[in-house]
């Protein structure tokens, strides 16, 4: 996983934020998924999900497109 691995550590040397990792195999971690896509315009399928404020990216392909990585 590019983003966890690469993406997300180069916008932590840029910004302060605070990241949650959370396995979705277990029912507590998805139900808390499911209450966080509430806040959201629209719900993806693609994995890995990011949560910024009250954004919701879906898939690497959706986070480098509407993201500026490096």
């Amino acid at each position: 996983m590019e983003i966890l691995l690469k993406d997300i550590p180069a916008l932590q040397q840029r910004y302060d934020f605070q990241l949650n990792k959370y396995d979705i195999d277990i029912l507590e971690n998805y139900e808390l998924l499911e209450t966080m896509e509430q806040n959201v315009a629209e719900i993806g399928e693609d994995l890995p999900i990011i949560f910024v404020g009250d954004s919701a990216f879906y898939g690497p392909d959706e986070f480098h497109g509407k993201l500026n990585v490096l």
